[in-house]
């Protein structure tokens, strides 16, 4: 087997290999989104639009620093002089805003349930994907997994009682950012700064209308208000980096798994945080997918040790 030369750079990982950093990197993305309910919690009196847009405008000021001040600039002008990049980056914004609107609608109406049902049903959406885009075949016991996790989902979309539309709205355009953002080669740094640049236009324009009606609920003398708004940027930054940079080093089939931890944690959070009632139904499903979360992953582990 052919080793690289002494001095060069380690090969990245292609579109069908896993590498340690790509799961650590993933994982830890999940858990803190999991978590991000608790800073969100904050905002009761904001409009959802309104924050999606701190989190779009404070970000991207993040990141222009890195773009002016090191190699990342320039990355990001190739990227802007690509015609391949700027197709898939502009699919990745336009799922990406698409996903907020649909959350902002759907909890805005208290249909939070539904909402977290899409999440659960993404994983199966990028194994599909994986197998469907990127040829990846799972093997017999991780189609078992995969199963088990199915079978959680459909108890939890039969308890529903009612085709949950949203919730496959809302997984659907989280695939389509996923499945984009593996065919775009930039850096994460700069890749999220081209998305978030891509967005800069319609959400701009709309903070300059709250801002000129008044509505704006920074710099309205709440200090606190306003760094918690500015925190809502940094910290989408700092972990969608940390996502784009997994993303690229990891199997879709990986993927799929690993989005489970997200709404898991989204799930122990709201029974012991927020204090919500666990049917029966949410339990066994709850239940199924972290046993096929489970099989998943002995299998994967056995098979590396066989290797």
């Amino acid at each position: 087997m052919s080793r690289p030369r002494p001095g060069s750079a380690a090969p990245r990982a292609g579109l069908n290999e896993t590498t340690a950093s790509g799961i650590a990197s993933l994982f830890t993305v999940y858990i803190c989104w999991g978590l991000f309910p608790l800073y969100w919690r904050n905002f009761a009196a904001v409009p959802p639009l309104e924050v999606v847009c701190h989190r779009s405008i404070w970000g991207l000021a993040l990141l222009l620093p890195a773009l002016c001040l090191t190699r990342l600039g320039r990355e990001f002008l190739a990227a802007c002089r690509d015609r391949r990049n700027l197709f898939f980056i502009g699919l990745c914004s336009a799922a990406h805003m698409a996903n907020w609107c649909l959350h902002i609608w759907g909890s805005g109406r208290g249909r939070v349930l539904e909402i977290s049902l899409g999440s659960y049903i993404l994983p199966l959406l990028s194994v599909l994907a994986g197998a469907c885009l990127f040829r990846e075949r799972p093997r017999p016991l991780q189609w078992i997994a995969i199963g088990m996790a199915a079978g959680g989902v459909a108890v939890m979309t039969v308890h529903q009682r009612a085709f949950p539309w949203l919730a496959l709205a809302i997984a659907l355009t989280s695939a389509a950012f996923a499945v984009s953002r593996k065919h775009a080669p930039i850096g994460a740094t700069a890749g999220l700064a081209l998305e978030l640049a891509f967005t800069l236009p319609v959400l701009g324009a709309y903070m300059a209308w709250l801002i000129s009606q008044g509505q704006s609920s920074m710099g309205q003398g709440d200090l606190r208000m306003d760094l918690l708004l500015v925190g809502a940027g940094v910290i989408t930054a700092l972990t969608q980096i940390l996502y784009n940079f997994g993303l690229h080093r990891a199997r879709m089939t990986t993927l799929g798994i690993l989005q489970y931890v997200m709404p898991s944690v989204s799930f122990l959070l709201g029974v012991y945080a927020f204090g919500e009632i666990v049917t029966p139904a949410r339990a066994f499903g709850f239940g199924c997918i972290w046993a096929g979360l489970a099989l998943y992953s002995l299998d994967g582990r056995r098979a590396a040790c066989n290797s």
